[in-house]
């Protein structure tokens, strides 16, 4: 049985453009950029930060033992010392439905929603940020129902109000291609009339970074964000935020065919490049919820994180040949993030051939979901034709579902992420788990890796 549905991706870059009035006149007029932020308070020099990284959290399946509130305490204890946090995709499960919202987010994360203290009252669609919140939308985000689900899902409302541990993570919808999640998160212009346009234009989108006008993020006041993918710099590095929903297919490049987002991938091409050519920039991150490299034992060969892996070879390719070929000492990125397969996992690509060569690729998906086990075969990808296989990339950590019976564990985790002061960046990765251990949970910090 099919449980859930997914739009073409041609409707999803549509769906999402008509959102933000991508191309309006009132904005071209003002020269303002859709894709860039600039966050209020954040530094320019090359100051040492720190950030925090979560993904595929969206779940209230566990009810009052919900391991992504475990998580979200875990996090909550770095607040006051990180500059901002990321999420890596799949916001809310199953669907991405607007009645989950409530549950399945503004509950966990009430902490840093202002007037989170009655939680209760918060809408999806009008939260505010303390602290920035800057989260990449994941497949479930995007999902649909598919009938079978919907009668499944009506079927249970009255043993779920018998049973209330009894959660299916499903309402009467689905996220009509990802709408609840851009009202959610973005700066949703269509909803404004006409007249207001203007005004909200000259109100928020008075920041500027390299020359272009664009929106200012100010954290307890004002935090939407421009576009379903995005760029901001911090501290001297840039992130980069990708939509990986409308990359995760081998569309026919350049023929226009309606399965294929050329328009994100040249702004990621022109954007690292202008990056790598900017003196004030130490370093470069992307995000995005589909890994290109992963063990997780349901992940490693899916055809969409083939897909992705394709598609930003080939922007990573002609940056290369921008900027120079990545080495050991200087990949063309410093950190990749991303989330989707359910577990933390730190891989590393070797010499691929490719401008993904040397690059550290963290997997931060065990967020309060659902847990998943490394691959039998290992941690080390093979890539090549048969009898001619050679190492592309190896996990160098991996935690997440593992052991059996009464040694089965299941660790939940989230990441802190340390950057030094200087230039070139140097980056320390220090992993937040929490499991449960003889009934209660355990929260546990695994050793920094530097990298």
């Amino acid at each position: 049985m099919t449980l859930a549905s997914e739009a073409s991706i041609s409707a999803k870059i549509e769906r999402m453009d008509r959102r933000i009035r991508r191309g309006h006149g009132e904005l071209l007029s003002r020269g303002i950029d859709q894709t860039r932020l600039v966050i209020e308070g954040a530094p320019t020099a090359a100051d040492a930060f720190s950030f925090l990284v979560m993904g595929d959290s969206g779940s209230s399946r566990y009810g009052a033992g919900s391991p992504q509130r475990q998580v979200a305490e875990l996090l909550f204890e770095h607040q006051q010392d990180v500059g901002f946090v990321l999420h890596t995709g799949d916001v809310v499960y199953l669907v991405g439905s607007s009645e989950q919202y409530p549950r399945n987010f503004i509950r966990p994360y009430r902490e840093w929603l202002v007037g989170g203290e009655h939680w209760r009252r918060l809408r999806f669609d009008a939260m505010t940020f303390r602290l920035p919140f800057l989260p990449v939308p994941g497949n479930h985000d995007y999902y649909d129902l598919s009938r079978p689900l919907v009668l499944l899902a009506g079927l249970s409302n009255p043993l779920r109000r018998l049973w209330p541990s009894l959660v299916f993570d499903v309402g009467s919808h689905g996220s009509r291609v990802g709408e609840a999640y851009a009202r959610a998160f973005l700066d949703g212009l269509a909803l404004r009339p006409e007249e207001e346009l203007a005004g909200h234009l000259d109100r928020h989108y008075r920041g500027e970074l390299d020359g272009q006008r664009c929106l200012a993020y100010r954290p307890g006041q004002f935090t939407r964000l421009p576009n379903r993918y995005y760029h901001f710099r911090w501290a001297g590095v840039d992130v980069f935020a990708l939509d990986s929903n409308t990359l995760h297919q081998d569309g026919a490049a350049g023929e226009g065919d309606g399965n294929d987002d050329l328009r994100q991938k040249e702004w990621l091409l022109k954007g690292l490049v202008a990056s790598w050519r900017n003196p004030a920039v130490r370093g470069r991150i992307l995000v995005l919820h589909h890994p290109p490299y992963a063990s997780e034992a349901t992940k490693w060969r899916e055809p969409q994180t083939l897909a992705v892996r394709r598609q930003l070879r080939r922007v990573l390719d002609r940056v290369a040949a921008e900027v120079g070929a990545p080495t050991p000492q200087r990949p063309l990125l410093n950190l990749v993030l991303t989330g989707h397969a359910h577990c933390l996992e730190l891989m590393r690509s070797g010499d691929t051939g490719h401008g993904d060569s040397h690059i550290p690729w963290l997997i931060c998906g065990g967020g309060g979901y659902s847990l998943r086990r490394q691959r039998p075969q290992g941690g080390t990808l093979l890539a090549g034709p048969p009898g001619q296989e050679r190492p592309v990339a190896h996990s160098e950590l991996f935690v997440g579902r593992s052991g059996h019976g009464a040694r089965l564990r299941r660790r939940f985790t989230a990441l802190r992420v340390e950057a030094a002061a200087g230039s070139p960046l140097k980056l320390t990765l220090r992993p937040l788990v929490s499991e449960k251990v003889s009934g209660h949970w355990r929260k546990e910090q695994l050793a920094p890796i530097r990298l």
